[in-house]
């Protein structure tokens, strides 16, 4: 329409800027959509769902977990076709067939992510029979989040949110040996999981570069790769792809050089860019809380 707009209301009348030829088909073809969009609309059902929707993870015919939906009496329903959810705080459209969603893909895409991230969260076994994997949609102030319900394949409960610890003290939960020749690094592999031990104060009397790592906000870290990482090297790949290779990112952060560390838990990749370093830009799945911003230097804009 060269920048004009379709329509115009004038306080009364709501009309087309454009000439209709043949206003019998046109209107014909706009009752056609009309009464398509409102069948789409009565077959949502209780489409306004306020509590959690629990689903049933399971194998299809063909071989590969995907999520069945309730079916008991007085159970909420999702209306069929896409979704919008957040997985791992990414910003996922999940696809609803019948009783059942069967794609997870990102934003534009046409990859089926759905199986990778069931095994990221259970394991290779997931949807196994016998198991009682089960993963929740549940609806919060941004839109539907989609995530597991138990323990997650790999997870840890001994590291508590927010609470602090010193270096040596971080293997024992994960039932890791300490060493300093491992753990007095600022990156650490121990499969599945993937430790970032950051101090925000850095050594060196060059301010400009004390603050490489830094809170970009409450839910969002910038981190520095060591100087040796390319996004082609092992570890590059296992930053980038952790989700899907059951890989679980743990950030431990601490204001000043020595000191325990705070842990802020799981960390879930967002971008990167750069090469030997990569500056990697990391979600946390919980916000920092108010009482800690002062300490870890959150931006309060």
């Amino acid at each position: 329409m060269g920048g004009s707009s379709y329509f115009t209301f004038d306080g009364r009348e709501f009309a087309f800027r454009f000439d209709i030829e043949d206003r019998v088909s046109f209107g014909r073809i706009l009752r056609e959509l009309l009464d398509w969009r409102l069948g789409q609309y009565l077959a949502r059902g209780d489409s306004d769902w306020s509590g959690d929707l629990v689903c049933r993870v399971a194998l299809s015919a063909g071989g590969n977990p995907i999520l069945f939906l309730p079916t008991s009496p007085g159970s909420p329903t999702l209306p069929h076709g896409a979704l919008q959810v957040e997985v791992d705080g990414q910003p996922m459209e999940a696809v609803v067939v019948k009783s059942a969603i069967n794609v997870v893909r990102r934003p534009g895409e046409a990859f089926n992510r759905l199986p990778d991230v069931l095994h990221a969260w259970f394991g290779a076994g997931a949807g196994a029979p016998g198991r009682g994997d089960r993963v929740r949609l549940r609806r919060s102030a941004n839109g539907t989040v989609m995530e597991p319900i138990g323990t997650r394949a790999g997870q840890i409960k001994g590291l508590k949110l927010w609470d602090r610890y010193l270096r040596e003290t971080i293997p024992a939960p994960f039932d890791l040996t300490f060493s300093k020749a491992i753990w007095n690094v600022g990156f650490v592999v121990r499969e599945p999981n993937l430790f970032l031990l950051v101090s925000l104060e850095k050594t060196g009397g060059n301010t400009n570069h004390q603050y490489v790592d830094h809170f970009v906000s409450d839910r969002e870290f910038s981190w520095q790769s060591q100087n040796r990482t390319t996004p082609q090297s092992k570890h590059g790949q296992m930053i980038q792809d952790h989700r899907t290779k059951g890989l679980h990112v743990h950030l431990l952060v601490r204001p000043g050089r020595r000191g325990p560390f705070i842990y802020c838990g799981e960390a879930d990749f967002i971008s990167w860019e750069g090469s030997a370093p990569i500056t990697v830009l990391w979600r946390l799945r919980e916000p920092v809380p108010r009482t800690l911003w002062s300490t870890l230097n959150i931006p309060n804009d």
